[in-house]
């Protein structure tokens, strides 16, 4: 993204991870390939940040602690705010995840993520699940 003084912001992506070791661990790999990470760790959050800021994806946990909503609503209120699909990745260690977000076009990756999967995902290729 170009702003006025010719300087060139890096990419940027939500991490989104009620476990905080887990959160740091995927907000690492992100940084590895260049990107800006902001990391929450709740629905609030995740929205108020989505509203805000444009990210290039948005890495997903579908299990947050919150008992009201859930990652699903997160995706839900994606939609409102005008996110595309492919710019979400549902990471999640319930594989039954895996087939509905394949068909709905969102990107699944396994838990425990690996950063080769993740590079794969945000090339836009075939992670290795």
């Amino acid at each position: 993204m170009q702003t006025s003084d010719n300087y060139t912001e890096k990419p940027r992506i939500l991490v989104v991870e009620d476990n905080p070791t887990i959160a740091t661990i995927h907000a690492a790999y992100c940084k590895l390939y260049g990107y800006e990470v902001d990391v929450v760790h709740f629905f609030e959050g995740a929205i108020s940040r989505l509203k805000k800021t444009f990210y290039s994806f948005v890495l997903l946990d579908l299990n947050l602690c919150d008992y009201e909503k859930d990652g699903w609503n997160i995706v839900e209120e994606m939609k409102k705010i005008g996110y595309a699909r492919n710019q979400i990745i549902i990471c999640s260690d319930y594989y039954e995840y895996e087939k509905h977000c394949n068909e709905i076009g969102i990107i699944f990756l396994r838990k425990p993520l690996t950063e080769k999967n993740l590079e794969k995902a945000l090339k836009g290729e075939q992670p290795l699940c």
